[in-house]
């Protein structure tokens, strides 16, 4: 699905088609509304775009990594937004479920009276990205501050270790990829300030590069608090996890002396031994076994190992 523009409306300004999975006839029509160079066709055709910032012909392209509608589920998409800009205009290519997005920032783009420019509909994609990644992070903070409290509950026994470790290694997972796309994301917002910081545009557009280049690099840092703060959570798990079984195994070593003890005493009358004390009288081995495993658990206790 292509949105075509009325014949003559490149000179409106901020100029917008997007296309939604484009076949060629469609593509081509958007090149002949915008005068893509060849080169830059190609590139739309070619299914091994790279994601960073092309300048070919006075126009520019690139792949922008873009959060789905759902910000809480940004952590686990990889959707992309591909954007052509030129002097005439701008051409997104995307997938369904970003179709309401794109329709709802160029209508809120061509809305304004100051951002009458090719480069405003691209700010505007920018602007809600960086929205939907910081969504994004603040989700992630959230899962896992209820990760850590499933760390406690681990330590305590009421939650299996296996789960956790899995978790664990999901949120880490889900912090790395948005933490690569935020890296691209900054590539793009860095090349885009370069490339205009020339051309006759809007201050306000270009600021707003500036303030999103702000943004990504804050977004960049709490990330990377966000990964130490897992990092220092897992050592954590695997230090309670530590303690737990060595408690354990304290607790099987200590029953394992007790036992052993009186496996020895009733060996010993056992064998009929004669000049034993109480030889020949369960009561008296009984007691002597009591007696030895009382103060054995003492002992035990005492040493912390019961």
């Amino acid at each position: 699905m292509l949105r075509l523009l009325p014949a003559g409306s490149c000179s409106a300004g901020a100029i917008w088609i997007d296309a939604v999975d484009p076949d060629d006839d469609e593509l081509d029509t958007a090149a002949e509304q915008l005068a893509l160079p060849d080169a830059v066709v190609q590139w739309l055709r070619d299914t091994n775009r790279a994601t960073r910032l092309h300048e070919l012909d006075r126009t520019l392209s690139f792949v922008l990594p873009f959060p789905d509608a759902e910000a809480t589920g940004a952590a686990n998409t990889d959707s992309t937004i591909i954007v052509v800009m030129t002097a005439h205009g701008t051409l997104t290519v995307h997938d369904a479920l970003l179709a309401p997005t794109i329709d709802a920032i160029a209508d809120r783009t061509n809305d304004g009276d100051d951002d009458r420019s090719p480069l405003a509909p691209t700010v505007g994609l920018i602007d809600e990205a960086v929205n939907r990644y910081e969504a994004a992070i603040d989700h992630l903070t959230k899962v896992q501050s209820a990760h850590g409290t499933d760390v406690l509950q681990s330590a305590r026994g009421t939650e299996a270790p296996s789960d956790i470790i899995a978790d664990s290694l999901e949120l880490a997972t889900s912090v790395d990829r948005v933490a690569g796309r935020l890296r691209r994301v900054r590539q793009i917002v860095v090349g885009l300030r370069r490339a205009v910081v020339s051309v006759d545009a809007p201050s306000s557009l270009v600021d707003s590069l500036d303030g999103n280049e702000r943004a990504v690099s804050t977004l960049q840092a709490d990330l990377g608090d966000l990964t130490h703060r897992l990092e220092i959570m897992t050592d954590a798990r695997m230090s309670l996890q530590s303690s737990r079984q060595s408690k354990i195994n304290k607790t099987i070593g200590a029953w394992g002396g007790i036992f052993a003890v009186n496996a020895v005493i009733t060996g010993w009358y056992g064998m009929n031994i004669r000049h034993l004390p109480g030889a020949g009288s369960w009561v008296t081995v009984a007691i002597i076994m009591a007696s030895a495993t009382a103060f054995l658990a003492a002992l035990f206790r005492k040493i912390d190992w019961l």
